[in-house]
């Protein structure tokens, strides 16, 4: 059986596309609304055109002071409509949040948030299964830390937690480093986890070096193709894949 899984860090609807210098241009929007609200529903119209089977979203805003207390993840729901959602706060302060969310076509279970290490505080992954017809899968989605040595113990607790799945797993979501790092080989050799990879870049949107936005999944499930599309919304572009169920 094939699903598609697509993973987006979506900037809370600040829609820095165009350079390093429009992060400082657009440093009002870390803080104060500012027209998010048709960025966000950009977004759930190309996640709506790609329908995924299951999805993983970064850098979403469930409502603080920067969205004027307006969850993003309603704008999203009004495009798809026939998923079902969790959610886990990566970080949430008065003045802003920064949440996980997983979406899903099938039904959705046993979610829980996982307390990964973090500075100035923890972050958290958001973890759900998914059932597929007869068969469950895993799913976690996580944004990791751009400190080093913050993201190298995110990874062990997150090897530990993956190591414990009966059922195969998808870790999917932006992870602040790329494939070929010491971390990253050291995570995929004791999660027993492989890469969907489109050999392609996903940061920054502008110009996309750096492959931090990944779909990782079980030895037992075969990925067929993935992608990486360039819609421009965010400084993360969306990764698809196409994978097959053991």
């Amino acid at each position: 059986m094939r699903m598609k899984v697509m993973t987006w860090n979506i900037e809370a609807g600040i829609g820095t596309t165009k350079g390093i210098l429009q992060y400082s241009l657009y440093a009002y929007k870390y803080l104060f609304p500012s027209g998010k609200e048709k960025i966000i529903k950009r977004v759930g119209e190309h996640i709506a055109k790609e329908k995924p089977d299951i999805l993983g979203v970064q850098e979403c805003d469930t409502g603080s002071m920067r969205t004027g207390y307006q969850n993003q993840s309603e704008y999203l729901e009004g495009h798809l409509p026939l998923y079902n959602k969790k959610i886990g706060s990566s970080i949430k302060t008065p003045f802003f949040s920064l949440d996980n969310m997983v979406y899903s076509r099938y039904p959705l279970s046993g979610a829980e948030e996982l307390v990964l290490p973090g500075w100035p505080g923890p972050r958290s992954a958001v973890s759900a299964t998914v059932h597929i017809k007869q068969r469950k899968v895993s799913v976690i989605v996580v944004h990791l830390s751009i400190n080093t040595k913050v993201r190298i113990q995110q990874l062990l607790l997150l090897a530990k937690c993956v190591r414990r799945h009966t059922h195969p797993t998808l870790v999917i979501g932006d992870f602040n480093t790329g494939p070929k790092n010491k971390e990253m080989i050291s995570f995929l050799s004791h999660a027993k986890l492989k890469i969907a990879d489109p050999k392609k870049g996903t940061f920054f949107s502008w110009n996309p070096h750096y492959e931090y936005d990944m779909i990782l999944h079980s030895h037992s499930i075969r990925c067929v193709r993935a992608k990486v599309l360039h819609v421009k919304l965010s400084d993360h572009l969306p990764v698809i894949a196409e994978l097959e169920l053991p």
